[in-house]
């Protein structure tokens, strides 16, 4: 009499394992860096959205107000640490700075860039420019 065996053998039962194994780490891996990625742009449209807020009260400002100078300089009002960014209604990033730079007089080139730590320890940065006459 030939037994008829039902059910899967062990080295059956192994590789289905090994290749479930290997496709739930492959699915587990897109999770983590599309993590990653949508992390690092919402920081990236955070930093932008507060390089444009700053921007948008410098054009505010009169003509008259703006520093001018032949060399960079940093302008101090529009320069802010995280403290100031929360102060505003804005939620700073970690470690943020916005440093506001201008050089030339009529018009009047202005830097805005802003610099925040991301979660991986490495220090990150936005900048936006534009030219300023009256």
């Amino acid at each position: 009499m030939r037994m008829n065996p039902k059910g899967f053998t062990l080295p059956e039962l192994l590789l289905s394992t090994a290749i479930l194994v290997f496709c739930l780490s492959s699915v587990l891996a897109t999770f983590i860096q599309s993590s990653i990625l949508t992390g690092l742009a919402r920081n990236i449209a955070k930093a932008k959205t507060h390089a444009e807020y700053v921007m948008e009260n410098i054009r505010a400002e009169t003509f008259t107000n703006i520093p001018q100078s032949n060399a960079m300089t940093t302008w101090s009002a529009w320069s802010l640490n995280s403290d100031q960014i929360n102060t505003l209604g804005l939620t700073a990033l970690n470690g943020e700075t916005v440093v506001t730079t201008v050089s030339g007089t009529n018009p009047v080139d202005v830097i805005v860039t802003v610099t925040w730590t991301d979660t991986g320890g490495r220090s990150m940065s936005h900048a936006i420019r534009t030219l300023v006459s009256g």
